[in-house]
């Protein structure tokens, strides 16, 4: 099938079938404001799939396949319930936009580290309390969003000043970062 774009936006769909992989041409597909709570295994092998929209859907974890999916470079993933970051992220080299807003994230894990080609990181209103050293390793990024966050005691007490300097001055690029949960203390 040639179809390269597929909006399935707010149709309630609790599951997707397996043989969605048959649609191999697919680039952009939106699955916001749905009802699903796993993908199939078979989803990694969307193999041209670049921009995946999951965003206000009920999943906890996402398929081992999905580090298959190399063209991948926008992913949202804000306001499902994970709870943990998922790792495999961390094997999809072309990814440059990463929402995680709302996810329910308390640790990220040194492996961020690697998501070298991450441009914008939404990390907003989850429950992190401190960021892993790792993160400095994020080169291109130039949008973080950490608000509502509870950093401010934790950030303090575990990374002093000079590992937030230390961050920033290796991100001259950063348009915005967002590292405080009050706006008034904005970075």
């Amino acid at each position: 099938v040639g179809l390269r774009k597929l909006s399935l936006t707010c149709n309630r769909l609790s599951s997707l079938p397996a043989d969605v992989s048959r649609l191999s041409g697919l680039e952009e597909l939106e699955l916001q404001s749905n009802r699903l709570t796993s993908l199939p295994d078979s989803f990694g092998d969307l193999a041209a799939l670049r921009v995946l929209d999951l965003m206000d859907n009920k999943l906890a974890a996402l398929p081992a396949s999905f580090g298959r999916m190399m063209a991948l470079t926008r992913l949202h993933l804000m306001y499902n319930p994970l709870g943990v970051f998922p790792e495999v992220l961390c094997d999809l080299p072309r990814l440059s936009d990463l929402n995680l807003g709302a996810a329910g994230l308390r640790t990220l894990p040194q492996s961020l580290g690697r998501m070298v080609a991450l441009e914008r990181l939404n990390l907003a209103e989850n429950c992190l309390s401190e960021l892993p050293e790792a993160i400095c390793n994020l080169v291109a990024l130039d949008t973080l969003n950490l608000q509502n966050n509870p950093m401010t005691d934790a950030m303090a007490d575990r990374h002093p000043a000079r590992f937030l300097l230390a961050f920033l001055s290796q991100h001259r690029r950063l348009r915005c970062a967002c590292l405080w949960r009050e706006q008034s203390e904005l970075i």
